[in-house]
């Protein structure tokens, strides 16, 4: 039998908020942008409509 080549994985994770409710979750793959918490996750498979904050609007600056 051939020995099969292992691949080397490195453990990479990374902690990220929630985007609904803001709270961490630990090892979240480093690749990851965002992620969804558990709680949110049940409440979204129940029917539960589930917004996102909004995002502070950037101020353009005004050219005079």
């Amino acid at each position: 039998m051939k020995n099969s080549k292992s691949v080397a994985r490195r453990a990479s994770f990374k902690q990220l908020a929630c985007k609904y409710c803001g709270a961490i979750c630990e090892r979240v793959d480093f690749a990851a942008e965002a992620v969804t918490c558990s709680r949110c996750v049940h409440r979204l498979v129940n029917g539960e409509v589930l917004y996102l904050p909004e995002q502070p609007k950037k101020l353009k600056k005004s050219k005079k």
